[in-house]
């Protein structure tokens, strides 16, 4: 089917043409609907489409499986879709195609591959995948005028190098970003950007204080409502935690994504029972375990479908900071005497920098004192664009107490705790 139009490159306040924002371009859809079956692509199947890509590769223009459309397998190519689908629904599995896995498996079913009832469809695009990737090569100067640089990559759905700028991004360094992709000989139809366009450039935080991070829980160990945390790279309300929907309570399609998911061949040997909601938005979906597997749904053309799946173990739940600043390990060292008024900390930056000393970016502690527990909290602003990963220096901290430490517990201030403790297993 014929692919969306693209939307038009944006057009500067002078009128110049720029390089269109990636949030801009519409992803390549298809008109087809699947029945929502999610499993992987059978390898025969998919050595079919890999032959005949590479048979047409001038024109062929990438492959995917649309999750939104219920499943449904996809082909691109830049010529008329209509003969491709044809060619394709009566192409029947061959010795000599190219393996999709190693060894190559055995060939039991040569039907055609439209009788094979899987949902494909073939879409029209502007940009064939070696043209993409070209331009992908051809970027070799790109992001020379964005502060922190730029990383590209081939983003398939929307037919497009996606350009992902490092930092902030202004009219002034959009237009010298379009005038390098320009020079390089590149389209602008072939290549997009991603990010927010602002009005001037960010003031820099200023080195000084973090604040306002640590959350104390109450005399029962509950956390308001509103608190996020993190888990393993999930986000979340910690004071939903105690009052999970259970599986039988939720949407039916919901349910159904999940027991489908759990009678699959991979499923069967996951926690069977206590599943529960764990957030749902109208457009995705996530519901855990017991044991904290997860298992993930979006809202697709044909209802709520599966997306993903894993977790399993326990993590660490952290509170989030924000998302100029980094993360600070730190180790108490030496061991403070009960007497003690300050405590001195190691503290080394956990995220890439290039090996260069913190300085300035450490920010002073978040301390908060209770009568059983000093908690505190660091961080650090990270540095502007791609850091290399060489071990990074670290840094003594004195942390000055309001009274002497006594029996109390150092605690760091952004881990909230271990999730089976807080979900009281």
């Amino acid at each position: 089917m014929p692919a969306d139009e693209s939307v038009a490159p944006a057009t500067g306040g002078t009128d110049r043409v720029l390089l269109e924002r990636c949030q801009d371009v519409p992803a390549i859809t298809t008109d087809v609907v699947g029945d929502g079956t999610l499993g992987e692509m059978d390898p025969v199947f998919q050595g079919v489409l890999t032959t005949y890509a590479k048979e047409h590769v001038d024109t062929f223009g990438g492959r995917w499986i649309d999750r939104s459309a219920g499943g449904v397998v996809v082909m691109a190519f830049i010529d008329d879709p209509e003969p491709h689908l044809a060619e394709l629904l009566q192409r029947r599995p061959s010795p000599d195609d190219i393996a999709a896995v190693r060894p190559p498996p055995e060939i039991t079913d040569d039907r055609p591959l439209g009788e094979w009832g899987v949902a494909l469809d073939v879409v029209q695009v502007p940009n064939s995948r070696r043209e993409i990737f070209s331009a992908l090569d051809d970027l070799d100067t790109a992001g020379e005028t964005v502060p922190g640089g730029v990383a590209a990559y081939p983003d398939i759905r929307k037919n497009r190098v996606h350009i992902e700028p490092q930092a902030y991004v202004t009219e002034e360094i959009l237009t010298g970003l379009t005038e390098e992709v320009l020079r390089d000989g590149l389209a602008l139809g072939v290549v997009c950007w991603w990010g927010e366009l602002v009005d001037e450039a960010p003031e820099p935080i200023d080195p000084g204080a973090l604040s306002d991070v640590i959350v104390v829980p109450d005399e029962d160990g509950n956390y308001p409502a509103g608190t996020l945390a993190t888990c393993e790279g999930l986000t979340f309300d910690l004071g939903a935690l105690g009052g999970l929907t259970p599986l039988e309570e939720i949407d039916p399609g919901l349910q159904a994504v999940v027991e489908d998911w759990l009678g699959t061949g991979e499923g069967q040997f996951w926690e069977q029972e206590g599943w529960s909601l764990l957030y749902e938005d109208g457009e995705s979906a996530r519901m855990v375990s017991p044991d904290w597997s997860y298992i993930d749904a979006e809202m697709a053309a044909n209802g709520w479908t599966w997306v993903g799946a894993g977790g399993g173990g326990d993590c660490d739940v952290r509170v989030p900071l924000p998302e100029e600043l980094g993360e600070v390990e730190w180790t108490v060292s030496p061991v403070p005497e009960v007497s003690d008024t300050e405590i001195r900390v190691t503290a080394t930056e956990r995220d890439c920098a290039s090996g260069e000393e913190m300085g300035d970016r450490l920010l002073d502690p978040h301390v908060v004192e209770t009568d059983d527990v000093v908690w505190i909290a660091l961080a650090v602003i990270q540095p502007i664009g791609g850091q290399e990963c060489p071990s990074n220096p670290s840094t003594e901290v004195v942390i000055q107490l309001d009274e002497p430490l006594g029996d109390r517990e150092i605690r760091d201030g952004l881990v909230i705790g271990s999730l089976t403790a807080l979900l009281g297993s």
